[in-house]
């Protein structure tokens, strides 16, 4: 009965204010969410967590001593995943952000890869960034990855300390100069031991996951792994 009444809601709210899929604007069933199932088939997922050896884990690993490295989606400029981060980032929907992270806890926690993991540490915006913004993408992902393989976010582990420009805006010679002493960690960190998940929305050059890694396993004793949305090579 009280499943009848559910459903009976939430199609008088569908009527009202109707469910769009945040791609394609079609109309969404009462059991989709935020996506619908035709482009949920159509996003190219990777198969990185099948191989701990994968192209973001080569790519990655020519600067930084990590344990693994993976990517739910493969994206493009023009694709699909970009103009679904693009809406998170911008746009203000966060509940793309929840989605992805759900998807990719589901990924992680199937993986044997993760099974130490201790903690989860998005990577951070400068505070007038976030202010601007009125949130972290990468805090929302972590936060959905953290309630599917129940462990916790540090969100104080790391700190940006530089606002730098959008590294989209640069060449890809300059790039790690602009973000390479951008970031800083807690003092208390020095002495954290453990597996670690850095998470970020998406990988380009690569070069702001090198600088939050590097500057991580500079000043700690924790060991390293990355797992981001969106991943273009």
């Amino acid at each position: 009965m009280k499943k009848v009444y559910q459903e009976t809601l939430q199609s008088f709210i569908d009527l009202i204010l109707p469910r769009l899929c945040f791609s394609c604007r079609n109309y969404l069933s009462q059991h989709e969410k935020g996506i619908c199932i035709e482009c949920i088939v159509s996003l190219p997922f990777t198969d990185h967590f099948n191989y701990s050896n994968n192209a973001l884990h080569q790519q990655l690993s020519l600067q930084l001593s990590l344990e693994h490295a993976v990517a739910l989606c493969y994206f493009n400029k023009e694709g699909l995943v970009a103009n679904l981060i693009h809406q998170l980032k911008y746009k203000k929907q966060k509940h793309i952000g929840t989605l992805f992270g759900q998807w990719l806890g589901e990924a992680i926690l199937k993986s044997s890869n993760f099974s130490t993991i201790r903690g989860i540490i998005p990577v951070p915006l400068h505070s007038k960034r976030k202010r601007e913004r009125g949130y972290n993408q990468s805090e929302i992902i972590a936060s959905a990855v953290s309630e599917i393989i129940q462990k916790p976010v540090y969100t104080n582990y790391l700190k940006r300390i530089i606002d730098t420009p959008p590294l989209a805006l640069a060449d890809q010679s300059n790039r790690w100069k602009i973000i390479k002493n951008a970031f800083e960690t807690q003092a208390s960190l020095k002495k954290t031991t453990g597996h670690f998940l850095l998470i970020d929305d998406v990988v380009t050059s690569g070069a702001t996951l090198t600088a939050c890694a590097k500057t991580l396993l500079e000043h700690s004793q924790i060991k390293l792994s990355i797992a981001v949305v969106g991943y273009r090579f």
